[in-house]
């Protein structure tokens, strides 16, 4: 067999040893939990969702993701695919019953598109491999004055690249903390003068969501992203929610909106959709959280696992959930399965 990466290996020696630590602290404490034997069977959440559909649809995310470069949003859903529940495990079921109220049909949303010309394609072509490349700001100026979502995107993520990546180079170059912190990324303020305006025309009176001056989820998610780095929380979690609903495979919008998410009542009022992704968002900010009733982050970790069983993410929170409600043991047997089956998981 092939050695465990010495890196991941750290990684895992440096989780169990502070989980040995606190445990320590936890017998002396005399801490209670006996409530974990009397957690009710985990219900699934879903009600006859469509496996080879979802599957369909994932797989068709990680293109749309990877085309557009956000990457960890295309690994994330990639990895789905290939941990999603075996149907021969199932009895050859192709669906999942449960109590979920999840609207039929809702798991299958598509990146929208718009009519695009030949020479629109082929620019878009040629600044995927430049920013492949990482050259962001040549990958904006070859698509400038194109105005197809797909164009409008990679142009306004390149220039969003370009001052990261200009802000990280000053920020190198000041000594002093404070002078460091007031570095900001220049192209910001632009962003959100440009894609403000197509925002609130999307949404306007006499909006017309497919038109090139509309605003796709990706944009939106963008949108939203730039509003967070400019602390306009609000605004960003409205756009983000937008984003998410119209299309939820994109895990970086939601990674985003769970990071403005400050209790447990706001999520509530967010407005979102019934999605499987959803429930992965929940417990994913009840995880952040560290939400105390984590009896509900266990059941919907639970009933996620039932339709992706192999999901290093999902069994990595799994393990987090058990670490916070200090079921130390537990923890530990979840995390060393997780360094055996995906070793060089970082």
């Amino acid at each position: 067999s092939n050695p465990a990466p010495s890196r991941a290996g750290a990684q895992l020696t440096i989780i169990l040893a502070k989980m040995a630590d606190m445990k320590i602290h936890e017998e002396e404490e005399g801490h209670d939990d006996s409530f974990m034997a009397s957690s009710p069977q985990i219900p699934a959440l879903w009600e006859n969702l469509d496996i080879q559909g979802l599957k369909r649809d994932l797989l068709t995310a990680t293109k749309d993701l990877s085309d557009r470069g956000l990457y960890h949003a295309a690994k994330w859903t990639a990895e789905l695919v290939v941990q999603i529940v075996d149907e021969d495990e199932e009895g050859g079921m192709s669906t999942i019953q449960g109590r979920a109220k999840i609207k039929p049909g809702s798991a299958s949303k598509r990146a929208p598109s718009t009519p695009t010309s030949e020479e629109e394609q082929e620019h878009v072509a040629l600044a995927k491999t430049y920013f492949d490349l990482r050259e962001y700001a040549r990958a904006a100026y070859v698509l400038e004055g194109y105005k197809g979502h797909h164009a409008r995107f990679l142009r306004s993520y390149s220039r969003y690249l370009a001052g990261e990546r200009s802000r990280l180079e000053e920020m190198q170059q000041k000594r002093e903390p404070l002078a460091r912190a007031k570095v900001t990324n220049r192209a910001l303020r632009e962003l959100e003068n440009e894609l403000g305006t197509l925002y609130r025309n999307t949404y306007s009176e006499t909006k017309d969501n497919s038109s090139v001056e509309a605003l796709d989820p990706f944009c939106m998610y963008l949108y939203g992203l730039v509003l967070k780095q400019l602390d306009r929380n609000d605004l960003a979690t409205e756009a983000l929610v937008r984003s998410v609903n119209a299309y939820p495979f994109n895990w970086s919008a939601w990674r985003c909106l769970t990071s403005l998410v400050k209790s447990k009542e706001s999520v509530s009022k967010l407005g979102l959709e019934d999605h499987c992704i959803k429930q992965m968002f929940l417990a994913d900010v009840y995880l952040e959280l560290q939400h105390h009733e984590t009896s509900e982050v266990m059941d919907i970790l639970q009933a996620l696992i039932e339709v992706f069983p192999k999901s290093t993410h999902l069994n990595a929170q799994l393990a987090m959930a058990y670490y916070n409600m200090r079921d130390f043991d537990e923890a530990q047997q979840l995390f060393q399965d997780l360094h055996v089956r995906d070793p060089w998981r970082l």
